[in-house]
């Protein structure tokens, strides 16, 4: 179980990290209306106004105090060049203020908008191999420890894995962006200092998000899972054989052995069950704030189902 524990322990400070740089590079830039501002200031201001916040935060006067945010403008201005230009244009697009000085503005922005974009999506990605991980890894050590039946095993199995995933998807993922300072609990005050202290609007934005991409993925993960095996497979098998197509050509010295490698994998039923209760808790759990994911459930449901009954008929032993 150590070795599980080290495993969510990495898992936890991985997403942690992530939404740390996420959160810094989403931050850095003040929020307001952009249709108000421009509704006040004209295009020629708005540029003026841009490339003097770039200077103000990037190349700030000796003595000035360092800024520690980037006023709305830059942002709003960023983002109507974007539709006017393009995105990937905007990153080298030159402008100039009333002081006649040039300055690639939106070269930041535009990377720190992807860096944004890159640093949150793999956060769900993360989440999810980490789960496969884990899963594998247990269903190892139970096997290597051994129960006194079959039934007892694939119910240790079950079990372990589910826990693992479950704790892994909802309450880490949470949990690395809680404020949990008010429980003055001197290890919990150490880590837990993220922005939320409640379920905020803000936190369905961020942590909500995260929680349906993640099960998202999770939804397709069987198939994903699939074709990684069944490549591994046939790579196996045509390394057996050569890689010519001669069917009775193989380096098998045994019955059993050349069995092995050209039947299918056993149909291990506990780690589906596993998989199974991971979707209902998490939905259950997070479903009457995040509606959404009931059909997620449901198209994982639909995914696993009809999967299972091919690979039952035409890939299982």
């Amino acid at each position: 179980m150590a070795v599980i524990g080290i495993l969510l322990a990495i898992s936890f400070s991985i997403i942690l990290e992530l939404k740390t740089i996420a959160r810094s590079t989403k931050y850095k830039y003040q929020k307001a209306s952009c249709a108000e501002l421009k509704e006040i200031y004209t295009d020629e201001m708005l540029q003026d106004y841009a490339v003097n916040e770039w200077y103000s935060y990037y190349e700030p006067e000796k003595g000035s105090f360092p800024r520690v945010q980037i006023s709305p403008i830059l942002d709003c201005f960023c983002k109507d060049q974007k539709k006017k230009k393009g995105f990937f244009n905007i990153a080298n697009a030159e402008f100039t203020d009333f002081e006649k000085r040039t300055q690639t503005v939106c070269y930041d922005w535009f990377l720190d908008t992807y860096k944004a974009k890159a640093f949150g999506a793999s956060i769900s990605v993360v989440v999810n191999v980490v789960n496969t991980i884990l899963k594998l890894i247990i269903i190892a050590l139970i096997t290597n420890i051994g129960e006194d039946t079959k039934s007892a095993m694939m119910r240790s199995i079950m079990v372990g894995v589910f826990v693992t995933q479950f704790f892994n998807t909802a309450v880490l993922l949470p949990l690395s962006s809680a404020n949990l300072t008010e429980l003055n609990v001197p290890i919990i005050n150490t880590y837990a200092k993220g922005p939320y202290t409640d379920f905020t609007e803000e936190w369905y934005k961020d942590i909500g998000a995260l929680l349906i991409e993640a099960m998202i993925i999770n939804s397709i993960m069987p198939v994903v899972e699939f074709g990684i095996n069944w490549g591994l497979k046939t790579g196996f098998r045509l390394l057996d054989r050569s890689f010519t197509k001669d069917i009775y050509r193989s380096k098998k010295r045994s019955i059993q052995l050349y069995i092995d490698t050209f039947s299918g994998p056993e149909y291990m039923i506990h780690f589906r069950y596993s998989t199974i209760l991971n979707v209902c808790f998490v939905t259950m759990m997070y479903g009457t704030a995040l509606p959404i994911l009931y059909p997620i459930a449901l198209w994982s449901f639909f995914v696993l189902f009809t999967l299972e009954r091919l690979l039952v008929c035409y890939y299982y032993r």
